[in-house]
C-alpha cells in the first residue's frame, strides 16, 4: 500500500491538477475582454462628462482610457504570441 506523501502520490495528485485546470480553463476570465470593457466603460464616462460640461472629467476619463487601451494593446501582442 502506498503511503500518500510518497512520490508517485504528489505526481498523481499534480497530474490531476494540471487535468482540472485544463477541463475548468474555460471559467477564468479573460483579461483581454476585461480591458475591453473597462475601456468602453471609460469612454462613455468622457462621453457622459463632456455633454455634462465638465471638460476637466473629460479630459481626465480620456486620458485613463488612453492607458488602459495601452494595456490592452499589450495584452493582445502578448495573446498573439502565444
Amino acid at each position: 500500500m502506498r503511503h500518500l506523501d510518497s512520490p508517485e502520490t504528489a505526481l498523481c495528485r499534480k497530474n490531476l491538477f494540471k487535468k482540472a485546470a485544463v477541463m475548468f480553463g474555460w471559467l477564468k476570465k479573460d483579461p483581454v475582454r476585461q480591458l475591453e470593457n473597462k475601456y468602453a466603460d471609460l469612454l462613455k464616462q468622457a462621453r457622459d462628462r463632456q455633454r455634462d460640461g465638465d471638460l476637466m472629467g473629460y479630459s481626465d476619463a480620456i486620458a485613463e482610457a488612453e492607458e488602459v487601451r495601452s494595456q490592452l494593446d499589450r495584452a493582445e501582442a502578448e495573446r498573439s504570441l502565444i
